[in-house]
């Protein structure tokens, strides 16, 4: 027999209270100031430049002995400052005053609230319980077992044989070859570009904008301008020459040798060096 424990569960509704805020809005009248003006033309007298202007005072009539008659000398010339008329000009001026206005606001006011929220609390419950289990019991019998393998075995039995392996010999000779190898070499060259580059200048505009409360705003103009700037650009310049490089070259040369006169044995006769082996190739 085995005690288990299990659980149940168990529900239970409770309550809480729950704040929470509310804005309400309100709305009050207040006097504030708002600057305002009108345009008044105003004449002003901007007195004439100074100028220089020449003046010859009257001649006289004078006798001349020689001719027996009057001759006319006229007078010196001499150089007055005289003064321009008067240059009457109008221009608008700006006459600033302050006006009390009634304006509507409109403030939140923030109230809380309180409000019932049902939960659910959840618990486990123990539970004791008792179950017969049923078990297995092993035991371990001895028996004894015979069964013929079958093996293999190995000699070994020493046998001679002989055969004639025929071999190359290589002699390296020098030789000279000579041929001629392109290459190429690059050199920086210098030379002088001009391009246009546009650049942008921004200059500001005095604009007079006018609604129930004027007043001045200034923006920004955009002007594209060309100037002419010198750029020096490296570039290459691909120059061929050729030279002759001079190059050693091996190459095998097949020579013709006897064979060693292998060991004699009882299958063939000894060889002699009398008539040459063929190369291999």
């Amino acid at each position: 027999e085995v005690c288990c424990t299990t659980y149940k569960t168990e529900t239970e509704t409770c309550y809480r209270d729950h704040c929470y805020t509310v804005c309400k809005p309100v709305v009050e009248k207040k006097c504030i100031n708002v600057c305002c003006g009108e345009w008044k033309t105003v004449s002003e007298t901007i007195p004439g430049p100074c100028m220089n202007q020449c003046v010859c005072d009257p001649g006289t009539w004078e006798y001349d002995p020689c001719t027996c008659c009057c001759v006319y000398k006229p007078g010196c010339c001499r150089t007055v400052q005289v003064q321009c008329p008067p240059t009457v000009c109008c221009r608008k001026v700006w006459c600033p005053k302050v006006v009390q206005q009634e304006v509507c606001c409109t403030r939140y006011e923030t109230e809380v609230k309180h409000c019932s929220v049902p939960y659910t609390v959840c618990r486990q419950v123990p539970c004791t319980t008792t179950k017969q289990v049923p078990y297995t019991v092993c035991e371990m019998v001895k028996e004894c077992r015979t069964k013929q393998v079958p093996y293999t075995t190995c000699t070994y039995v020493q046998e001679c044989r002989t055969k004639c392996v025929p071999y190359t010999v290589c002699e390296w000779k020098e030789e000279c070859i000579t041929k001629k190898v392109p290459y190429t070499t690059c050199e920086m060259v210098s030379s002088v570009c001009k391009k246009r580059v546009p650049y942008t200048t921004c200059s500001y505009v005095q604009e007079t904008k006018t609604r129930r409360v004027p007043y001045t705003t200034c923006r920004q103009v955009c002007e594209t301008r060309y100037k002419t700037v010198t750029n020096c650009v490296p570039r290459q310049v691909s120059v061929t020459k050729t030279r002759c490089v001079p190059r050693v070259v091996c190459k095998q040369v097949p020579v013709t040798c006897c064979c060693p006169a292998p060991a004699p044995t009882c299958a063939a006769p000894q060889p002699t060096c009398a008539a040459p082996q063929p190369a291999c190739n």
